[in-house]
């Protein structure tokens, strides 16, 4: 009687274990990006990078996917408010860590600050920019120390595009961002901005690109464990640089 009634508990656990990994696959994923292109758009070829990486590997891992672009501060509170369940195109800050729990990284990229072509700016730590104005995303995360620097002359734009524009008019000195988003800005959204403009050398940061989890989503470790073992498998075999090609500039 004892083990038979062993053998019930086993096979309750079992099967309730099965139904809430089959629940879990079978419920669509709310995902949601930032316009913030090459990363993030929602004309771009797989709604940019972010996206491309993460659907292809939940949906290998058996989640079915429903995607959003929408504008970051519309994506940030979203997802604090649980309307989302994954956000992508995250840089690993301290700040974002409270609320959510990060993948592995599927993306590199240096930070750099943007300056008229011919101008002197330069530093060498950030005190030295402390006589220039610096265009800055609204809610935009670049580098911790560089965030709370109040010291700073920081003016806030709508997005990356907008700071670029009033760097080239003599708005404000400076702008910043990921080299790949700069480089994408003016090559395909507004190319007299490549003839007026160029990076101060120094980079202020090289930053991991991640996506983020709700902590409070159920399901959180194991979806998290599925993408990172099926990402290790893809720049192993190549497949993951295969599919950067796509979004080349």
């Amino acid at each position: 009687m004892r083990f038979a009634a062993f053998l019930k508990v086993i096979s309750i656990i079992f099967v309730s274990g099965w139904i809430a990994t089959k629940t879990l696959a079978e419920t669509k994923l709310k995902i949601v990006v930032d316009e913030w292109p090459p990363f993030g758009g929602a004309e771009l070829p797989h709604q940019g990078i972010s996206l491309h990486v993460m659907t292809t590997i939940l949906e290998k891992a058996g989640y079915k996917i429903d995607a959003s672009v929408v504008p970051w501060e519309r994506a940030l509170q979203g997802i604090k408010r649980g309307d989302y369940d994954l956000i992508g195109n995250l840089f690993a800050d301290t700040d974002l860590k409270k609320y959510l729990t990060l993948s592995e990284p599927f993306f590199q990229t240096d930070v750099k600050f943007v300056r008229k072509k011919g101008s002197a700016i330069s530093f060498a730590k950030l005190p030295d920019l402390k006589p220039y104005k610096i265009a800055v995303g609204e809610g935009y995360f670049y580098e911790s120390a560089f965030d709370t620097a109040s010291f700073l002359k920081k003016q806030v734009v709508t997005n990356t595009l907008q700071g670029l524009r009033m760097v080239a008019g003599g708005r404000v000195d400076l702008t910043l961002d990921s080299v790949d988003v700069v480089t994408y800005l003016w090559s395909r959204k507004d190319k007299s901005l490549a003839q007026k403009l160029e990076f101060v050398p120094k980079a202020l940061a090289t930053r991991s690109i991640h996506f983020g989890v709700r902590k409070n989503f159920n399901g959180k470790d194991k979806l998290l464990k599925d993408f990172n073992r099926l990402l290790k498998q893809m720049k192993s075999d190549g497949s993951l640089e295969k599919l950067l090609l796509v979004h080349k500039n």
